[in-house]
């Protein structure tokens, strides 16, 4: 499915990957996270081979919106708690405050088929930094908001990246709403077309 790839990203960069569906960008992904083995070739994380004990050190992954039940009886405080609990952390403030910095922490006793598509982003990438990654890849994060929200959600993740120097991967298939960034991978094919 992906053929040939080599890049580097560098710590505290923000991230595009893009290319249209089918285009490889979820299998690179997946690799980079060692949901799929590489068959040949190998990802180093800060120059060490990966191993999924390094991946679950330094990266949080947030999921496409479609590959997660928003109907299941729970509340953001609930999804809050289940990833301090996966984590072996005991909850604190400071996970709440992952909610306060994109402007969710009002949400906290919502239930999740409550929240609208921008709200429910918020909660999933906040439930992401409850581990305090230094890597975070969204896979699709803009899908199913609309304009306002997907500037807005844009902005927060940049701040999040210039301020507390989290490096950020976004995959997207929409060159349009794509910001500025340190570096794009665009793929085709499977295929590196261009890196910049």
């Amino acid at each position: 499915i992906i053929d040939n790839i080599s890049f580097s990203i560098q710590k505290g960069d923000f991230v595009f990957i893009l290319g249209n569906n089918g285009s490889g960008k979820s299998t690179l992904i997946k690799v980079i996270l060692g949901i799929i083995k590489e068959s040949k070739g190998e990802v180093n994380i800060f120059n060490e081979k990966s191993t999924q004990e390094i991946v679950s050190k330094y990266f949080s992954y947030v999921p496409q919106y479609t590959l997660i039940e928003k109907n299941f009886p729970i509340s953001v405080k609930e999804v809050i708690n289940l990833e301090c609990s996966a984590t072996n952390k005991p909850c604190t403030s400071e996970h709440t405050e992952h909610l306060k910095y994109f402007k969710a922490d009002h949400l906290i006793n919502r239930r999740l088929s409550d929240l609208s598509g921008g709200e429910f982003q918020k909660v999933l990438i906040s439930r992401a930094l409850v581990i305090n990654p230094e890597i975070i890849i969204l896979d699709e994060p803009m899908n199913n908001l609309d304009q306002e929200s997907q500037n807005e959600l844009m902005q927060l993740l940049r701040n999040l990246n210039r301020e507390k120097g989290v490096t950020v991967i976004i995959v997207m298939h929409d060159h349009n709403i794509i910001s500025t960034s340190d570096m794009e991978i665009h793929l085709e094919d499977g295929k590196i077309i261009e890196c910049k």
